[in-house]
Parts: C-alpha cells; sequence; structure tokens
C-alpha cells in the first residue's frame, strides 16, 4: 500500500489553515489542497480565467489602461462602433462583459471630462467657429467630430459648444 504524503494544513489559494473541521486528507487519501470549496472554485476560476494578455503589463490595473487606450484609439479613429463587443474580448483576451464595462467606464470619461471643460479658463478653449477656422473645415464637420469623439469639446452652461486649444492643435499635426 503507498503511503500518504503528509498534509500541509495550509489552504493553497488564501493560505489560511485548514479549520478544526476539516479532514487534510481527502476522501481519496489524497492531501487536501484548499480550506474550503470556495478557495477549491476561487483557485480554478482564476487558472481557467487566465488569458495570455500584453507581455509589457503586469497587474491587472495596467492591463485595463492598455484596454482603455486600445478603445479609445478605436474610438478615434472610427472603428470602434463596427465591432462587437465579443471581438474586441477575444482581441484583447477578456469576455465581453468587460469590454462594456470598459466602454461604460469611457462614457462616465467623457461626461467627467465634459464637466471639467464646462469650468476651464476661456483662455484656453475654442467656439466651434475658430475651431473650423483653424481646422479649414465647416462648422458641421466639426459638430459631426465631436460628436463621433474624433475631436473631444464639451457644452457649457448655456448649451453652446467649446472646444480645447490642444484638441484642434493634435489635429493641425
Amino acid at each position: 500500500m503507498p503511503t500518504k504524503t503528509a498534509a500541509l494544513g495550509i489552504c493553497d489559494h488564501c493560505g489560511a489553515a485548514f479549520p478544526p473541521d476539516v479532514s487534510p486528507y481527502t476522501a481519496g487519501g489524497d492531501p487536501r489542497r484548499y480550506c474550503s470549496d470556495s478557495c477549491q472554485y476561487k483557485a480554478r476560476r482564476k487558472l481557467v480565467g487566465t488569458r495570455p494578455h500584453d507581455e509589457t503589463a503586469t497587474t491587472s490595473h495596467e492591463r485595463k489602461s492598455v484596454r482603455m487606450m486600445v478603445l479609445y484609439r478605436l474610438r478615434i479613429e472610427g472603428h470602434l462602433s463596427g465591432l462587437a463587443d465579443a471581438e474586441l474580448g477575444e482581441a484583447l483576451g477578456v469576455d465581453r462583459t468587460t469590454i462594456w464595462k470598459d466602454k461604460e467606464a469611457l462614457k462616465a470619461a467623457d461626461k467627467l471630462y465634459n464637466k471639467v471643460m464646462a469650468r476651464a479658463p476661456w483662455d484656453d478653449r475654442l467656439t466651434i467657429h475658430e475651431a473650423a477656422t483653424a481646422l479649414n473645415c465647416s462648422e458641421d464637420t466639426i459638430r459631426a467630430m465631436v460628436r463621433d469623439g474624433i475631436l473631444r469639446g464639451a457644452k457649457i452652461y448655456n448649451g453652446r459648444w467649446r472646444i480645447p486649444k490642444g484638441e484642434v492643435e493634435r489635429l493641425q499635426r
């Protein structure tokens, strides 16, 4: 009969000691690795949910930042509306609900940006007409660019649009 491997009595997932009512061995005689079913479930989910990520991003926060930059860039280039969340998720190594949450975070960031821009100094903002003149295009084109997310702008208290000078300079380059 084979000898048993000594059980450590410490959970592989959370690192806690096993409760006194939990046997250090499974029914099959193998050493128990997890202190509870929930720890075993979480450890397996973590293992199964592991997908390849950007090699430069090591933490989940950095990976989310990379995803947000990719989504923002796709939105600016006008490609975001043509892609399904599942396709984006597969390309970025996450599920579609994560992409949906990231898109909602982008919307929330835009709202916050608009609030901040409404209080920005007047010297740093241009009217639609001034931006159109600087970019040598029509006012309707500027409005469409703001609506599509190519150009960032904010409505001020009276409902008129203001465009940051930095955004116009970015498009002039």
